[in-house]
């Protein structure tokens, strides 16, 4: 098939189930997930792709992807928003300059995905874990059953008990902070604050500062099948369904559908576009760049959101496809794909 297809045919077949009942086909899966914007009239979709597949991507990957991940987080500063405010569970979205934060650094906050701004902070008590050698935050939801072990995070109580734990609590308001104590001290954790509340804001009129936000993401295993499903909904769109349905692409469509294996992959800092980019100059970073290319005798694909993180992918060990060859796309929302391709001469 050839390219923008979008794999149509007299029959269908997911290409990641491989199911064939034609009336599980009723809606359509975009390559790059929706809450990262259309394109035009030429959004990337796909018709091979069945019902329960579509489903279980939107559920499990495509809302991670788009809310819970660095680039997640970087759609909403570009108008991306979404169409509900929840916190990052998957982030760790800290106060990161000291100067600014004073006793508030370390403060866990969470964007709204409605208007791309901070939420409003809510309680939360931090433990030093000695063990680790990391701070622990805690909400309210989580303290009732908390149990902080002395070999881990010392001795509570007060420092004229000689205490050796390390702990804050932060509040946005006095009862907050109240209330926060008490649920500790039921939990059975000696909690007894040295100082009284302080005002977040430390100001009369209440009104937040701005602070440097650090963000802080992990890419595990759900996030990379998420990323690996954009490139598999890339090779079925552009070399078709027929392509996409071959053995060679069996390691791929089960890690991305069923979580088998392990793909390997890395983070790249290598300019995207190979002889129109360097380190020092960078193109677009309002948009979404894909790429598959034969690389080393492997095939490799390359996804890159907004000029940030590049994702390297291996998708096919020891097969080269075509060789020598390549096939890239640009996506920039609102505006209609930019897409290029290698061939040998």
């Amino acid at each position: 098939m050839g390219e923008g297809v979008g794999c149509m045919s007299s029959y269908t077949i997911c290409i990641y189930c491989s199911q064939t009942d034609p009336t599980r086909f009723r809606s359509v899966e975009h390559v790059i997930p929706q809450g990262f914007g259309r394109f035009g009239s030429k959004t990337p979709t796909l018709g091979c792709v069945c019902d329960d597949c579509n489903d279980y991507f939107g559920r499990e990957l495509d809302q991670l992807l788009t809310r819970d991940t660095h680039e997640g987080i970087a759609r909403y500063s570009r108008g991306q928003l979404s169409s509900e405010a929840r916190p990052q569970k998957r982030l760790s979205l800290t106060l990161a300059d000291p100067a600014e934060a004073g006793d508030f650094v370390g403060l866990r906050v969470a964007v709204d995905g409605t208007t791309g701004q901070l939420m409003p902070f809510i309680a939360q008590f931090h433990v030093h874990n000695f063990s680790t050698g990391k701070d622990e935050v805690y909400f309210p939801r989580q303290i009732p059953g908390l149990i902080l072990p002395e070999a881990n995070y010392g001795m509570p109580g007060t420092n004229g008990e000689k205490a050796t734990w390390r702990c804050k609590i932060l509040a946005p308001s006095r009862e907050a902070h109240d209330a926060m104590v008490e649920a500790l001290q039921h939990a059975g954790i000696d909690f007894r604050p040295e100082t009284s509340f302080q005002s977040p804001w430390g100001s009369a009129s209440g009104q937040p500062p701005s602070f440097l936000v650090e963000i802080t993401s992990e890419v595990d295993k759900p996030h990379k099948r998420a990323i690996a499903k954009t490139l598999m909904n890339f090779v079925a769109f552009h070399l078709g369904r027929d392509e996409a349905l071959k053995p060679r692409w069996d390691f791929l469509r089960r890690y991305v559908r069923y979580a088998e294996g392990d793909i390997k992959a890395r983070l790249s800092h290598r300019p995207f576009w190979t002889g129109q980019e360097t380190q020092q100059i960078r193109f677009q970073d309002d948009s979404i760049n894909l790429r598959i290319e034969n690389l080393d005798g492997n095939v490799v694909g390359a996804v890159q959101f907004y000029n940030l993180h590049t994702y390297e992918m291996i998708l096919i060990e020891n097969d080269a496809l075509y060789q020598d060859q390549e096939i890239g796309g640009r996506y920039t929302a609102g505006k209609l794909p930019v897409l290029g391709k290698k061939r040998p001469v």
